[in-house]
């Protein structure tokens, strides 16, 4: 078979899957039913679906829990590419462009999760199936609001904290030597920065960190 006769092979596979997930009074395919039956079918035919994702964005997302709680996670973003491969004969390739977005509180867990959310995804829209409970017609985000950050009225949380001292030693200071560089610039402790004043510190640590590599 050549590639594309094993991708429709692989597409036969996908039409048979039913909803087994609800939520919010939709019903979906899970993403575990799909990733399953159609790795199997790939690993039967000898179809490859390779990856290959570029170096991109992140932002801080600043945002108020249900709870009350002021949160902040690491967005991030980039292009990126999914690649079928016949096995049997590897020059045969189809490229197909993509992109990948993620968000948590910290920012390796936002790339791996964008990372798995992007191939669930890409097989379930190239597939033509419907998403699964991670859909954002499948969740429920009425409990977080978004806030505009500020310079007064906020207090760093231990893990932001632990955030900036962990960019500043990949930047290559010692613990001591952070705290010393924030009071020399703000004149006060690292826990008593505003917002703004964070920001800014862990911008130019990461970008320190970024010239060391």
């Amino acid at each position: 078979m050549n590639l594309y006769e094993k991708i429709v092979e692989v597409r036969k596979v996908a039409s048979g899957f039913s909803k087994d997930t609800k939520g919010f009074g939709y019903e979906y395919v899970s993403g575990n039913q799909i990733l399953n039956k159609i790795k199997e079918k790939m690993n039967e035919v000898g179809l490859i679906l390779q990856p290959s994702a570029k170096v991109g964005e992140h932002e801080l997302f600043c945002y108020t829990s249900a709870k009350g709680q002021e949160k902040v996670d690491i967005q991030v973003w980039g292009n990126m590419a999914y690649t079928w491969i016949n096995a049997e004969k590897p020059d045969e390739r189809e490229i197909v462009d993509w992109a990948y977005y993620g968000q948590q509180e910290d920012i390796s867990k936002s790339f791996g999760s964008a990372l798995t959310y992007s191939e669930r995804y890409f097989l379930l829209k190239y597939f033509g199936l419907p998403t699964d409970e991670d859909d954002p017609d499948g969740k429920d985000t009425s409990g977080k609001q978004t806030t505009k950050p500020t310079s007064t009225a906020f207090k760093l949380s231990e893990s932001q904290i632990k955030r900036l001292f962990a960019l500043g030693q990949a930047a290559g200071y010692q613990k001591i030597a952070i705290i010393d560089q924030i009071k020399k610039k703000f004149e006060k402790e690292p826990d008593k920065l505003t917002k703004l004043e964070y920001d800014k510190v862990c911008e130019g640590y990461g970008a320190k960190a970024n010239e060391k590599k």
